[in-house]
């Protein structure tokens, strides 16, 4: 329990933290954005990760100070004093119940099909028994920017708030001005005297790694902290496990293959002589050439196709700017890797290997083509798809899929599998009417604790789960983890049951780092076996090389202008460019495409903007995570 303190210690000691710095940005707002963390969550429109304005990093020459006592100062605190004393390190050890007074809290989140009563809703009655708090559920009709209007319009016109209000369809930035506005109650000083359960997850998920802990706490800074005042505006959560991070999802029908006498491909040639003969021959045996030998979408992460096809050329993954090899960061996009990948790609979709839905199609289309309807036959062979998202219960595709390993390195620079740092996302505020901020703030917190998760996520213990040492399956826990580890808990349920829960997350996810669900080795119904492929998927990308460093790049203020100027425009056009190179609009193997495209990125301070503002700031990061490892004794 002290490792967190200790780590936060050793940021301030060892280092200047700049929390609070000149810049009027307000807490990273993202490109791409998006809800992330549901039943199925993964990174599919995540935001760029090194597109973020973080807290920066200053000198490493900061004598250590001596710390005074928390002064308890909950209004004028900031994400500093935050960096200073450490997430909780003061006050509340964690007990229950919250209140002996049936003290009263009014939530506010968005009305929610599958609940059709709060108040007899498992989650509220588990909750009130819990924290002895009088819960109250206050519902917004219409989707989550519907709701942020109405909040906008409720906060600005004075009226009565709830207490703790969900924030989804807000921007960063819009909840940073509300904190400095006053209309949502800085939760700073919490964060250091009140964060018992957040603790716990925080070192459970860092443990004693220095780099995922410089990581996170840039994170944590970005997604709920008003940058230009370091007031901090709501509680995160945190999306740190292998189903948030894993960037490639790629799935092949393994009865194309067995028809057609072929393995699974493992090089960039193989893979194209694969394509090809389900092109050709006739895999589904239907008399037609309607196969599509593979699709996917692009910038989708886990159903990014070009993860899958530019990694053997070049590490890549649609959320970083820049990568990292031995200390030296560089970007992929004027790279002649990356050009022989789009010379690849275009290869692809000129011979019809690839399908151009790619380019414009959605998640809905690639689900209605890998779910045959009754008895339809296969038009996929490879798709990048979410396992435990796209391939139907009604359909049999589930069963007739495997996942594909990464591709091997074709250029001396690839051959890579990608996982991406820890997702944090804001997602709820506390007003500023609440009478009793801290019983709000001890609540949020305990939806942290390990029970919490589970009856959020899940449901009624007993009903739709249970922990597995009370199940008739406690002798199978050892190894038959979603992970592979030991198992912790067992689902009973194969869909959601109505009114079994909220259907709104607060908390951490932290599946691999301690509750495994279980997988019957001996069972084959379509959700365990969902399950089974993504384990097998995991294992199979765990194999081969990923790079170096899970690294977000936290800039200052002042490099954050420069940066915030031309991202934007940058972005659009690589993603543009990538796929005009692959749709035919520009041709890859054209030098003066090739040299007008080169040009163009340059003009826009591609070095500068990227490459340079991502060296420093690593160069930072590798000075930050020296510091904390040296004091904690590594």
């Amino acid at each position: 329990m002290k490792k967190i303190l200790a780590l936060l210690l050793a940021l301030i000691m060892m280092l200047g933290l700049v929390a609070c710095g000149g810049s009027t940005t307000t807490g990273g707002d993202t490109t791409t954005g998006g809800d992330i963390l549901g039943d199925e969550s993964l990174l599919e429109d995540a935001p760029e990760i090194d597109s973020v304005a973080t807290g920066a990093i200053g000198s490493t020459d900061t004598e250590e100070e001596v710390l005074e006592p928390w002064d308890g100062d909950y209004e004028g605190a900031t994400f500093g004093d935050v960096r200073k004393y450490g997430i909780g390190s003061t006050n509340w050890d964690g007990s229950l119940p919250l209140t002996t007074t049936n003290e009263r809290l009014e939530i506010g989140l968005r009305t929610n099909t599958k609940v059709t009563n709060y108040a007899t809703n498992p989650l509220t009655v588990w909750l009130k028994e819990q924290t002895g708090v009088d819960l109250v559920i206050r519902e917004f009709a219409g989707s989550s920017s519907d709701m942020n209007t109405q909040v906008s319009l409720m906060l600005n016109g004075g009226e009565d708030m709830p207490d703790i209000i969900s924030t989804d369809g807000s921007s960063n930035s819009r909840r940073a001005e509300y904190v400095e506005e006053g209309y949502f109650v800085n939760l700073a000083g919490y964060y250091i005297s009140d964060s018992y359960y957040f603790k716990q997850a925080l070192d459970l998920a860092c443990k004693d790694d220095p780099e995922k802990y410089a990581v996170m706490m840039n994170n944590i800074f970005n997604y709920s902290a008003n940058m230009r005042t370091g007031q901090v505006y709501g509680t995160v959560t945190i999306a740190d496990n292998y189903a948030d991070v894993i960037c490639q999802e790629t799935m092949i029908n393994t009865k194309w293959l067995e028809k057609l006498g072929l393995q699974k491909p493992t090089t960039v040639d193989e893979l194209y002589d694969v394509l090809v003969a389900f092109r050709d021959k006739d895999p589904n045996g239907n008399g037609k050439k309607d196969e599509l030998p593979m699709v996917g979408l692009t910038d989708a992460n886990s159903r990014g196709i070009e993860n899958y096809l530019i990694n053997p050329f070049i590490q890549y993954t649609v959320t970083r700017k820049v990568m990292v090899k031995d200390g030296e960061c560089f970007s992929i996009w004027d790279t002649d890797e990356y050009r022989q990948a789009l010379i690849f790609m275009r290869k692809l979709v000129d011979e019809g290997l690839l399908a151009p839905i790619a380019f414009s199609g959605t998640g809905a289309e690639i689900r209605r083509l890998i779910n045959p309807i009754n008895d339809e036959p296969y038009t996929v062979g490879i798709a990048c798809a979410l396992i435990d998202g796209d391939y139907e219960d009604t359909s049999k595709s589930i069963y007739d899929y495997e996942p594909l390993p990464p591709l091997a390195d074709c250029t001396g620079r690839g051959g890579y599998s990608f996982f991406e740092a820890p997702i944090v996302r804001s997602r709820w505020s506390i007003c500023w009417d609440c009478e009793n901020p801290l019983l709000a703030y001890r609540f949020l917190d305990f939806l942290f604790s390990k029970e919490a998760y589970m009856h959020q996520r899940y449901g009624e213990e007993g009903v739709d789960w249970d922990w597995i040492e009370n199940t008739p399956y406690k002798d199978k826990a050892k190894g038959n983890g979603i992970y592979g580890g030991d198992a912790a808990y067992v689902l009973y349920t194969d869909s959601w049951r109505i009114n079994s829960r909220w259907f709104a997350e607060f908390n951490t996810y932290e599946d691999e780092l301690n509750l495994q669900l279980f997988v019957d080795p001996d069972k084959t119904d379509h959700r365990t076996t969902v399950y089974k492929k993504f384990t097998q998927n995991v294992k199979l990308q765990q194999q081969y090389s990923c790079p170096e460093e899970f690294l977000v790049f936290p800039r200052t203020p002042e490099e954050d202008l420069i940066f915030q100027e031309t991202n934007g425009t940058l972005t659009s056009y690589v993603r543009r460019t990538k796929d005009e190179f692959c749709m035919g609009m520009r041709d890859p193997s054209s030098d003066a495409d090739w040299n007008a495209y080169l040009a163009n990125l340059e003009s826009l301070n591609h070095d500068q903007v990227w490459e340079e503002l991502g060296q420093t700031s690593y160069d930072r990061q590798v000075a930050e995570i020296e510091a904390i490892a040296a004091k904690m004794g590594k």
